[in-house]
């Protein structure tokens, strides 16, 4: 029995180290209230599909449905449909992260939707090859959040409400529900195993 818990403490050991990576998370829009802490975020995976509270339009206006990838004749845009959010100067502002190849990763900037509302918005090259250049303030993306803070209404600036945009974030390792199982077994042999001996 004491050898059959130390092998099934091994094999618990063994298969918990390897990791499946969770699907890409390719951009996020963040926004903080005064103390850090986020009130919304929306973005979109490297396959296309939606995070957080993002909504999808294509660059035509028609709907696109979650996991639906764009091409670059007809982009998707990613928005937050959160009214109120977004300063309606800002509208004509374009922000672009440009890669080291010169080519533009990802739009900033704000939708407007048939009822007149604009939206905080991005389009991003998780869908295309590349976006086109639209001129405007253009960043370099190195991984980094960027300060859109100037996307917000006034109201939500003056009570130090900000925005940051990330690109390109990395892929993080979660362990499958079946690793954690073994694991847990393995951990309980062990300690079976043990208090067998010290009896």
């Amino acid at each position: 029995m004491t050898r059959l818990l130390a092998l099934l403490a091994l094999l618990g050991v063994l298969v918990a180290a390897p990791a499946h990576a969770a699907p890409a998370l390719s951009d996020v829009y963040t926004i903080y209230d005064r103390t850090g802490a986020i009130l919304y975020q929306f973005g979109v995976y490297e396959d296309g599909r939606l995070f957080g509270s993002a909504s999808c339009t294509t660059q035509n206006g028609n709907a696109c449905s979650d996991g639906e990838l764009g091409d670059v004749n007809n982009f998707n845009i990613y928005y937050l449909a959160v009214p109120g959010l977004t300063d309606p100067t800002a509208a004509s502002i374009v922000t672009q992260l440009q890669e080291q190849d010169g080519t533009i990763s990802d739009i900033l900037g704000t939708i407007t939707t048939a009822s007149g509302i604009p939206y905080l918005a991005f389009a991003s090259d998780s869908d295309t090859t590349a976006l086109p250049n639209l001129g405007g303030q253009t960043f370099q993306e190195d991984g980094q959040p960027v300060d859109v803070s100037f996307y917000l209404a006034p109201g939500l600036r003056e009570n130090l409400v900000t925005a940051t945009f990330q690109s390109d974030l990395e892929a993080t390792t979660v362990p499958e529900p079946g690793t954690i199982a073994l694991l847990g077994l393995g951990l309980l042999g062990l300690g079976f195993g043990r208090r067998q001996r010290t009896c």
